[in-house]
């Protein structure tokens, strides 16, 4: 029996194409799971980015409204007016702001006076995943709280 160099090539190429063949359902479930858990990751970063934003955006609220009445109050002291409204400022400012930075989303506000300072607080009722249901799946809440002196 002779080789021949073409002989070796049709046994090696026969060999390859029986072993692709039968490992091409093997391939398929390996695509298939790694691209499930691709988007499983993928979710999780969206979902992580979204709270982070959020909480952000809760905090800027809160501080930016304080920030806001506080000044109102410098600039109704100089004026001489009364500062009876300064609670009314900040909680308008407050839901202004929401509207912007978190359109249609559950923020409760509340906003005080005290003792030379004004406190303002949100509390955000986050849903997880909501993107892909509407009421979402599980929750957390984020809370910001901020505090202005009126007076320097």
């Amino acid at each position: 029996m002779t080789i021949n160099i073409k002989n070796i090539l049709v046994i090696i190429k026969g060999g390859v194409w029986e072993m692709l063949k039968s490992q091409r359902g093997s391939v398929l479930i390996e695509t298939a799971l790694s691209c499930l858990i691709l988007v499983v990751v993928l979710m999780s970063c969206m979902e992580i980015f979204s709270i982070i934003t959020n909480t952000l955006s809760v905090n800027k609220i809160v501080r930016e409204s304080t920030r806001s009445a506080a000044i109102a109050s410098m600039q109704m002291e100089y004026q001489g007016r009364a500062k009876e409204s300064l609670v009314e400022i900040a909680e308008n400012k407050c839901k202004s702001m929401t509207n912007m930075y978190l359109p249609g989303k559950p923020v409760n506000i509340h906003c005080e006076t005290s003792a030379g300072g004004i406190t303002c607080q949100a509390m955000l009722s986050y849903q997880y995943l909501e993107f892909i249901r509407k009421d979402g799946i599980g929750g957390k809440s984020i809370y910001a709280t901020a505090t202005y002196p009126l007076k320097d």
